[in-house]
């Protein structure tokens, strides 16, 4: 599946809505956790996250301590860990997430 189309497939979930051409779905953490293994189990490469606190009254304010990019680590694992617990953590705050991915298949299937 494209990655436009699981983004799409989020979009419905998302804190933030399109505006003009596309953006990411700004997702909280259980969405952004299946919306990680669907882009994952399509071969997208993670690229990064940013999380946001999410306001009552529908505003986002970014959070740079929740902000991760794939050339800090060594190794993707290493990364999905982070990445994984980050998200898991807030689980039951008002923290949203929006995640990178390559708009296109690694070659050899990994993250």
């Amino acid at each position: 599946m494209r990655l436009e189309a699981i983004s799409e497939k989020y979009m419905q979930f998302s804190v933030r809505k399109y505006s003009e051409g596309f953006i990411a779905p700004v997702l909280k953490p259980i969405h952004a956790l299946r919306y990680l293994a669907d882009c994952l189990e399509a071969g997208y490469q993670l690229l990064g996250m940013s999380g946001f606190h999410h306001f009552k009254d529908g505003k986002i304010q970014p959070n740079q301590s929740f902000e991760v990019d794939a050339g800090e680590f060594d190794t993707p694992e290493e990364f999905l860990k982070v990445v994984g617990g980050l998200v898991l953590a807030q689980m039951n705050t008002n923290v949203v997430f929006e995640i990178a991915f390559e708009d296109g298949h690694s070659e050899n299937g990994s993250v």
